[in-house]
């Protein structure tokens, strides 16, 4: 696995650093896997086109490129791609996360009632190839990335913006651990679980992963709130479709369906 690795010491942004790599002749000759991993990330880009903040010594960063068949697919291999994050952090033993539509990871504080990010996922396409990129929180932060929260707002778990958490504070929060994680062995448990669930999405589709998915996600059954570009819109997240679409009942008692965006509990 090492020698698909590429680690830049520092780089903008390791997603462009790939797509750039593609670029130059079309991906042909990159192998399917390949990882740009940095300590130092000066221009991260989460979804939205919001800004994410790296801290070198506490925040993991790296893109993976992955290649498929069709473009269309996208929709539902983020979900995919959402998944296998997922699991590799629940095999790193942390309990109370779970998957955000589209594809960010939140850790739920039973004690306070409140939700906080520990991981976040952009996919882009260039062709048939998908570039992931993947920042997740690893060790306690000095500052807080991406989603610049107000805790001492009364609507905090309304809001579209969320606090940030790292893997090492919620095992300290769950009294299971005390000192630093290693950043080499959340990459490598992800990586391997990026590998697992998306082979098994080439070959069968997001269908069969649907059902971990929802088992895996926040908020099912509960009222929500989603947004995109140019809707908001209220109602119940009833599902997910095999397309990877999320399905809502609106308040018109109406089921619709739809990509991308994100949603928040209202």
């Amino acid at each position: 696995m090492n020698n698909n690795i590429i680690y830049l010491k520092q780089c903008l942004s390791t997603n462009t650093e790939l797509l750039n790599l593609i670029k130059q002749n079309g991906g042909n000759d990159l192998q399917n896997g390949l990882v740009i991993y940095t300590d130092n990330q000066l221009q991260g880009r989460g979804q939205h086109n919001k800004k994410w903040i790296s801290e070198s010594a506490n925040t993991l960063t790296f893109s993976f490129l992955w290649k498929i068949t069709e473009a269309k697919q996208l929709n539902a291999i983020t979900l995919s791609i959402g998944l296998a994050v997922y699991n590799a952090l629940t095999e790193l033993k942390l309990n109370n996360i779970g998957l955000k539509f589209v594809n960010d990871i939140l850790y739920y504080d039973q004690q306070n009632n409140n939700y906080y990010k520990l991981a976040g996922i952009l996919v882009e396409a260039i062709k048939n190839n998908i570039v992931i990129g993947i920042g997740v929180n690893v060790n306690k932060l000095q500052q807080n990335n991406t989603e610049n929260n107000n805790n001492n707002n009364k609507n905090k778990n309304k809001n579209k913006n969320y606090q940030a958490i790292s893997i090492n504070e919620i095992l300290q929060n769950e009294s299971k651990i005390s000192s630093e994680i290693s950043k080499k062995l959340v990459l490598e448990t992800i990586i391997l679980h990026l590998h697992k669930t998306l082979q098994i999405h080439n070959q069968n589709g997001f269908i069969v992963l649907k059902k971990s998915w929802l088992k895996s996600c926040f908020w099912l059954g509960k009222n929500i709130i989603y947004k995109n570009d140019t809707e908001n819109i209220f109602g119940d997240f009833i599902g997910i479709s095999d397309n990877g679409e999320i399905e809502i009942l609106t308040q018109q008692m109406q089921v619709i369906k739809r990509n991308n965006g994100s949603i928040w509990k209202a």
